[in-house]
């Protein structure tokens, strides 16, 4: 389900619509369905760092399901508590056709590196999956060590909490729903 996500994110759907309505329609229990998000949304997070994991062994054109689970594999491989034989092998079985043995072999070659520490970033931009321009300028505005720590929070998942609606979404996002509804409100009067 992860990998379906990730593949609507590709083809121009947004995370956090992709996401729920795959796990509405879904019969997963809670915890699988936290695993689910939390692995498409942090793939989605880290996504320059999974590319760049992967990109060092597969090169060329890669059709989108593959490119997708490079990444869930890549994500599972470097940023979770799951086994890398069970992200490999779990990830592998989605894929369907000829890409399988790509996806087998370049996720290997992650897992040993990222087990054996062999992972060594070209930057910090890369390694903390943001775009340059902002590494940049958190750097001029906070300096190096408060921006990298600023840097690094961000990149922790939100608290998420289900609203009176059922709908799921981090505290910080409800609590700007009254503030919003009150600019609405004085712009129209």
């Amino acid at each position: 389900m992860a990998l379906k996500a990730l593949i609507a994110v590709e083809q121009g759907a947004r995370a956090n619509v992709a996401v729920p309505e795959l796990l509405a329609r879904s019969r997963l229990d809670e915890r699988d369905r936290h695993l689910v998000t939390e692995l498409a949304y942090g793939t989605c997070r880290m996504r320059r760092a999974c590319d760049w994991l992967v990109g060092r062994h597969a090169r060329g054109r890669l059709d989108t399901d593959v490119r997708c689970a490079l990444r869930l594999g890549a994500y599972q491989l470097g940023w979770t508590r799951i086994p890398p034989h069970a992200a490999v092998s779990a990830t592998v079985a989605e894929v369907p056709g000829p890409g399988r043995s790509l996806v087998n072999a370049v996720l290997r070659k992650v897992a040993t590196e990222v087990g054996q520490g062999l992972v060594v970033w070209p930057d910090q931009a890369t390694e903390l999956s943001y775009p340059d321009w902002l590494v940049d300028q958190l750097r001029r505005d906070l300096g190096p060590s408060e921006a990298l720590g600023a840097l690094r929070v961000m990149n922790e998942p939100a608290a998420a909490t289900a609203r009176e609606d059922g709908y799921v979404q981090d505290r910080a996002s409800q609590l700007s729903t009254p503030a919003v509804s009150t600019l609405v409100s004085v712009h129209t009067l």
